[in-house]
């Protein structure tokens, strides 16, 4: 018995040893998963030197306008070698200078002249029609006489040859007051040329 008691000692001791390590051991947490970088985006290749521009992002020049000499229908050589820029310079003077010794602005006279058809008819009436108002009097007249209807018909063919003899003596006034415009509008223009050939030619400018 005391033998069997000698070999369980250090078995029992071997197994105290043993638990007591088990239970100093820190538990290990279960490894995180491995995350994946993600890849790098491939670098968009930079614009090519001269290649066309796309046409949404396509901006337009300046636009390019008349001269004072060209809109008025002159033809101006310079002479004595002037500059485009100096020459520029010079038709813009001599057009405000002419425009003072004129009294007349070929600029604004064409404004006017676009402007005036609108106006007129916007501020356009309707009247009643010329048959109407005759077959109104005629109504009038024939129902005193008896015959109202006979009345009515009457004067309805008299407002009406009545109404487009008027119409016809008004657009004779105003073909009349237009033509009488346009030649004294052609005056004005005719003397604003006059004096801006004199400036420019005054400057070294040959001008026809």
């Amino acid at each position: 018995m005391a033998k069997n008691s000698t070999f369980a000692l250090p078995a029992l001791l071997l197994v105290a040893a043993s638990a007591t390590v088990l239970s100093q051991t820190p538990n290990q947490s279960p490894a995180a998963p491995a995350t994946t970088a993600p890849a790098p985006t491939a670098a968009q290749p930079a614009p090519t030197p001269g290649a066309s521009t796309p046409t949404h992002m396509a901006t337009a020049g300046p636009a390019t306008g008349q001269s004072p000499s060209q809109s008025l229908g002159l033809l101006v050589y310079p002479a004595k070698q002037q500059t485009p820029a100096q020459q520029s310079s010079d038709e813009s003077e001599c057009y405000k200078w002419s425009k003072t010794q004129s009294g007349y602005d070929p600029m604004a006279a064409a404004q006017q002249s676009a402007a005036a058809p609108q106006s007129t008819a916007a501020g356009g009436t309707k009247t009643a029609r010329p048959g109407v108002k005759g077959a109104a009097g005629g109504a009038a007249i024939g129902a005193i006489a008896g015959n109202a209807g006979a009345g009515a018909a009457a004067g309805a063919a008299a407002g009406v040859m009545k109404g487009a003899a008027a119409k016809r003596k008004a657009q004779a006034q105003q073909q009349s007051a237009q033509s009488q415009a346009n030649v004294a509008q052609q005056q004005n223009l005719d003397t604003f040329k006059k004096g801006m050939t004199a400036c420019l030619e005054g400057r070294g400018y040959s001008v026809k």
